[in-house]
């Protein structure tokens, strides 16, 4: 064989667990040529891959099934192919949710394509509030927890007139309505949405130089002052509404105007 080229030899095929293979041990000192199984070889890339995933997704193995290791292992052509292998369904696994442990069903399905592709979904539960994730020790908000935030700012959403003779604002949309240029009379200011209990609106309408008359819709009532029904000519016209749910009206509650 030592006068052979490697492009020489034979081509390798599928090895029986019977088959010797040559490894080659020391090579930090003086390399020795040795023989071992296919059978011993297999066990050996299997214990070195259990340990792998275990330091990687911890120390439960049913993580990942034995013919998922397989493929992902490159023992066999199985990655290559359009094999699909699912692990099942396990109750209280290791695999951990922040905030608690993981139960109900939990799918590790993973696919394999021609290109390699590998798609996993860990559970099926959607994190609940109560166990809600972290990061830095700090719990997130979700959209029903009832969290505290600190050191935050809310940026209002502005809905912009130039004019409008029915300006029409969606509350669900929109905290604060600017009105730029007012060249006519507003006959009807018409709010929709479904706005909860002493949720704000402020308004700021600046007419053209011009005083025009405001019409205030139904869904607005006189609260702490009246309700303003002309603008001041040249001038902006601050107008602020809190919702009163026993009501159900935008209740004015400051008006002001400036230059």
């Amino acid at each position: 064989m030592s006068d052979k080229k490697i492009t020489e030899l034979d081509a390798v095929v599928t090895p029986t667990d019977a088959d010797l293979l040559t490894t080659v041990t020391n090579l930090s000192t003086t390399p020795v040529n040795e023989k071992i199984t296919w059978t011993v070889a297999k066990a050996f890339l299997k214990t070195y891959f259990d340990g792998l995933y275990a330091d990687v997704l911890g120390a439960d193995d049913n993580y990942v099934t034995d013919a998922e290791k397989t493929a992902l292992h490159g023992v066999n052509d199985a990655n290559t192919s359009s094999a699909t292998s699912a692990q099942g369904d396990t109750a209280d696994a290791a695999l951990p949710k922040a905030g608690g442990t993981m139960t109900g069903d939990i799918l590790g399905a993973v696919s394999y394509g021609a290109t390699g592709t590998r798609v996993t979904k860990v559970w099926t539960e959607d994190i609940e509030s109560t166990n809600a994730p972290t990061v830095g020790g700090v719990v997130v908000p979700t959209i029903s927890s009832t969290n505290t935030l600190t050191n935050k700012r809310i940026t209002k959403r502005v809905k912009t007139f130039t004019s409008d003779a029915t300006p029409d604002i969606d509350s669900d949309d929109y905290d604060a309505v600017t009105i730029t240029a007012q060249e006519v009379a507003i006959t009807d200011v018409n709010v929709t949405g479904t706005p909860t209990n002493f949720q704000h609106l402020m308004f700021r309408i600046k007419d053209d130089g011009t005083e025009r008359e405001i019409a205030w819709g139904s869904d607005f009532e006189a609260g702490g002052v009246a309700l303003p029904d002309t603008t001041v000519a040249g001038k902006t016209l601050l107008v602020g509404f809190i919702y009163d749910s026993v009501d159900n009206k935008w209740a004015a509650e400051a008006s002001s105007s400036r230059a």
